[in-house]
């Protein structure tokens, strides 16, 4: 992350699945993360209604960090 960041460059850490993963995550500094955390794979159809209660309508398969 912090490679990303010298480079001024979006990071993502994939496969977050508990909370502590998330805070070893913000605290490597990744700017954005994904993973079962934020959501189980879903139907295509549910997808337009999660974006709509949770997502970031700019990047809706990830939720923004910094």
């Amino acid at each position: 992350a912090s490679l990303g960041a010298g480079l001024r460059l979006d990071t993502i850490a994939e496969g977050v699945e508990t909370e502590s993963q998330a805070e070893l995550v913000r605290q490597a500094g990744a700017t954005e993360m994904q993973g079962y955390l934020i959501s189980r794979a879903m139907p295509a159809a549910q997808v337009p209604a999660w974006i709509s209660a949770y997502g970031d309508r700019n990047q809706p398969s990830r939720i923004r960090l910094a």
